[in-house]
């Protein structure tokens, strides 16, 4: 009976875990998540419908190449299912449910690590707070980059279970299952899993370290499994069953073990002054950054106080310091296993692009600081160390909680009014009784061509319904080299080739001649500009100036 409450008892936090999560996430951004638009890659989910395949979704065949199968059929079904405005609305809501559940399971485990509950959940919140994450995920719902956290966490649930003999192997092939899962729908972010581990030693007692030890080696040690086979089959795959061509900076076939570059890499990483450490939209300005090394000291400093405080240390002198130099060995195994993933890719660079593939290296950063914060707290009394070690905690959810707000705010705003201009230039023209054949989009050099392609079809969606014309792009195919300038016969037979129902998209940067035709709308793109329109709502709203766009 008394076995019975407990499992009760534990499934109830859990559900209260991820129902207050909901909430918080909702009031955050419930902006965001309420506007009407596309923004960045989800523009391509104009062309979807439940009728469409998945191969017709742009980008498919790709991830299958890449060896993300259950990335690439997540999206499909975005694909299937968002050809609207207003079903991207509830995209962004399924985000924020599958966002919320992942909180409430780190809670969870935050609240096995002997934190309160309400301070297991602060700790929590702080991993979703990191712009690098919860912003592709609100304003794009690209849900596979919350599912490698959910098939980790999972995967450590199965891991610590249960300890009955018979049910070890069961547990073990369960968990290599659920991490391969994580891996074959975004290998960066799986690696959250060393996360785990790197939290469960850090908050560990030193007394209970063999235990712990032997947890850790059987951890890692199936992670490491799981790595190797998503390595072979992504590798395999790669080579014998490529749909796409694929970039270099994606290659498996030359992985980074150049020592000098990796210690480079490393070198890099450490440095918290560096911009990859703008995890708020406002910046890392230097006091902040200072106050970062501060706590990490300071919380050094007061774990070894504890430390000579307990009666373990007393007692034990010895066997207290070997078995903290073997656990502070694991912690910088760990926090390297867990940026393993930066260290070998082809094209470090590539970060500053995919900002995303940062997460999970804030994300062991915050493992540590979260840690200290702790062990600063355990310096007073018990009566106050929870209310202040959460209000360690708050000094950061605070603010990034109101900066998430309104930089979620501002981009799903400057989202919405850019597709308004487009679908108000095109109303304009279509209100005049004259047919359109053809929208040619004049742009800067620094943007991307084919982009112009996937937003005007979502201008016409809106304007024309989904079966009413045919969009072709008639430029310069992607992926062919040349130039556009050089391209203009075959623009125009693509324009001879149209249908009844048919639009050309074409396009020209600034400054190039292009040819006029019968039908045409002339869209220059260099009169507007989302960052223009990002900046001016952040300075009418809050007065804000310099926070990125990107």
């Amino acid at each position: 009976m008394q076995n019975m409450f407990s499992i009760g008892f534990k499934q109830k936090r859990l559900i209260s875990y991820i129902l207050l999560s909901f909430v918080v996430l909702y009031v955050i951004f419930s902006p965001a998540i309420n506007q009407l638009y596309y923004s960045s890659d989800d523009f391509r989910y104009a062309f979807g419908g439940l009728n469409k395949t998945c191969v017709s979704d742009d980008g498919f065949e790709f991830m299958l190449t890449l060896g993300r199968p259950i990335q690439a059929y997540i999206d499909c079904a975005s694909y299937k299912f968002a050809y609207t405005l207003e079903r991207m609305q509830i995209l962004r809501l399924f985000s924020l449910l599958l966002l919320a559940t992942t909180i409430g399971l780190l809670a969870n485990l935050f609240f096995s690590l002997r934190l309160s509950l309400v301070s297991a959940l602060a700790s929590a919140f702080c991993f979703f707070l990191i712009q690098y994450l919860y912003s592709p995920v609100i304003l794009m719902g690209t849900l596979p980059l919350v599912l490698p956290i959910l098939f980790a966490l999972l995967a450590n649930l199965f891991l610590n279970v249960s300890q009955q003999d018979t049910k070890k192997v069961f547990r073990l092939a369960l968990s290599v299952i659920l991490l391969l899962c994580a891996l074959l729908t975004y290998p960066a972010v799986a690696f959250f899993f060393a996360v785990i581990i790197l939290l469960k030693t850090l908050f560990s007692d030193l007394s209970d370290w063999p235990v712990i030890r032997s947890r850790v080696i059987l951890e890692t040690l199936t992670f490491f499994s799981a790595c190797l086979l998503y390595f072979v089959f992504a590798y395999l795959n790669m080579h014998y069953n490529a749909r796409a061509l694929i970039p270099p900076s994606y290659h498996l076939d030359h992985p980074n073990f150049n020592i000098l570059e990796i210690t480079k890499r490393l070198a890099s990483l450490i440095n918290i002054f560096d911009d990859k450490w703008a995890i708020l939209p406002s910046g890392q300005s230097p006091a902040q950054k200072i106050i970062l090394l501060t706590l990490l000291l300071a919380g050094s400093v007061a774990g070894v106080i504890l430390l000579c405080r307990s009666d373990f240390y007393k007692k034990e002198k010895k066997t207290a310091l070997y078995f903290l130099l073997q656990k502070t060995a694991a912690v910088f195994c760990l926090l390297i296993l867990s940026n393993a993933f930066l260290l070998v890719i082809p094209d470090f660079d590539f970060i500053k692009f995919e900002h995303w593939l940062l997460y999970v290296y804030i994300a062991s950063v915050f493992s540590l600081l979260i840690w200290c914060a702790y062990q600063l707290s355990g310096l007073f009394s018990p009566h106050w160390r929870h209310a202040i070690f959460i209000s360690f905690l708050l000094v950061f959810l605070i603010p990034a909680s109101l900066q998430a707000n309104i930089i979620m705010t501002a981009r799903s705003w400057t989202a919405a009014k850019y597709i308004n201009y487009h679908q108000r230039l095109v109303a304009n023209y279509l209100s005049k009784s004259e047919p359109l054949k053809r929208i040619h989009f004049i742009i800067p050099s620094s943007y991307y061509p084919y982009d112009r392609y996937f937003l005007i079809n979502a201008v016409l969606v809106q304007l024309h319904g989904r079966h009413n014309f045919d969009l072709t792009w008639c430029s310069l195919p992607r992926g062919i080299p040349g130039k556009e300038i050089d391209h203009q016969q075959d623009m125009r037979n693509c324009l001879d080739n149209l249908g009844s129902n048919g639009i050309a998209a074409t396009y020209s940067f600034v400054g190039e001649p292009y040819q006029q035709t019968p039908d045409m709308l002339v869209i220059d793109d260099t009169k507007i500009s989302p960052i223009e329109y990002f900046n001016d709502w952040l300075i009418k709203s809050h007065n804000i100036r310099g926070w990125s766009y990107s």
